[in-house]
């Protein structure tokens, strides 16, 4: 199979850390696969570059962090055609709606190429170039074969904008399990750092600083377990986008929980940091496909989480859920989550759910199920590609 594959960019991200180990996959399965990008560079770039695998080409030259400029953007559509020509794909795999309209326009006059789309998050109302993107190529859905979304609670937001592709598929995101695993190395050398000592339980929050996110909510449901449980420590780890971080600093320091709280701050190594954590939370009020809830079951450290988004799918019954913005319910979901990290036993069984249901080679063999027939490929109950059993990584 010939595909191509285009993105704006790929400097970094968790879509495009995706996408990009998707394509490396796919190449090495045998398929030609073209990733096309409007400039080139970036960290995932580099990294496919270095591979070798999959053919990497730009429209433009220049650096991944230049905007096109007016003159620049109005030789896209012809320049991508012009490519597509070249390439002669089956299938054309694009990115987000800006993307989308693109391709659109690039695939005329090519009618032998398979259009399928993708979205990561709920419609973009609130930013307008990427919205009246959105909404133009709407009425265009209904001539796609299929449109992929990693999150079933942003398709209702897209029907309302107009979109009616001929299938709606569910591709969950993936892991890669052999980086995400437990890391008693780390465990130890990061506690030892944080001052945590073997005969307490540390709890982690592994997420940036934005409303969203509601580490009110955590705090002060916190506040209610800790008195409880003089062994129980918290850490809070993840950037300060919003500037939020400080108040939620001041609302431990009012109830009297600053010296039960570690501020970490943003971590590259998270494989090591999650097999620091006994347990994680995560209090969010909206969420797509949250990553950080499958990396942490991936190291072997299991969840508590509100329903926000697919955390509860992800999650399955190796771990708690509780409804989101309610003090109370989070609070008594602690209590039930803490007496079932004693023995270990839910990690290995998230760890298990992580690597049977979420890994990158079972991301990839249902993108490559779809990509080989977009009208026809069978879907589960839950509107997911149907594959076989893969092995997992020990």
């Amino acid at each position: 199979m010939k595909i191509a594959l285009l993105f704006r960019n790929l400097r970094t991200g968790g879509a495009e850390s995706q996408f990009a180990q998707i394509a490396e996959a796919l190449a090495l399965r045998g398929h030609e696969v073209h990733m096309m990008t409007f400039l080139p560079g970036g960290v995932f770039w580099d990294w496919l570059e270095s591979q070798g695998h999959v053919h990497l080409s730009a429209l433009f030259e220049g650096n991944p962090n230049q905007s096109l400029g007016p003159r620049t953007r109005l030789k896209v559509v012809p320049r991508l055609h012009r490519r597509l020509q070249e390439i002669e794909p089956d299938v054309f795999y694009s990115s987000n709606p800006l993307i989308h309209l693109v391709a659109w326009g690039a695939m005329r006059g090519l009618p032998n190429i398979h259009p399928v789309w993708g979205v990561r998050s709920m419609m973009p109302w609130e930013h307008w170039n990427i919205a009246a993107a959105a909404l133009a190529a709407a009425p265009l859905s209904r001539r796609v074969p299929a449109m992929v979304y990693n999150s079933r609670v942003s398709i209702p937001s897209w029907r309302r904008a107009g979109y009616r592709p001929q299938r709606e598929v569910f591709i969950p995101n993936g892991v890669d399990t052999a980086v995400f695993r437990p890391s008693p190395g780390g465990r130890r050398a990061l506690r030892e750092a944080w001052g945590v000592g073997d005969e307490e339980t540390l709890l982690g929050m592994v997420a940036r600083f934005a409303a969203e996110k509601d580490h009110v909510t955590a705090v002060k449901a916190l506040a209610r377990v800790l008195p409880r449980h003089p062994e129980l420590r918290v850490a809070m780890i993840g950037p300060d986008r919003d500037l939020s971080m400080e108040g939620v600093r001041q609302l431990a320091t009012e109830l009297n929980l600053e010296d039960r709280f570690l501020w970490i701050g943003p971590r590259r190594d998270l494989p090591e940091v999650y097999s620091a954590l006994d347990g994680s939370l995560l209090t969010s009020w909206a969420e797509g496909f949250p990553n950080t809830v499958l990396e942490s079951m991936s190291c072997g450290t299991p969840v508590c989480s509100t329903a926000a988004g697919e955390a509860p799918y992800i999650i399955g019954d190796h771990g708690v859920v509780v409804p989101p913005r309610d003090v109370d319910a989070l609070a008594d979901g602690i209590e039930r989550f803490l007496p079932l990290l004693a023995t270990g036993a839910l990690g290995r069984a998230a760890r298990l759910r992580a690597q049977e249901m979420f890994s990158i080679e079972r991301l990839v063999l249902r993108t490559e199920a779809l990509l080989a027939d977009p009208r026809g490929c069978p879907l589960d109950p839950q509107g997911v590609p149907v594959v076989d059993t893969v092995p997992h990584s020990a």
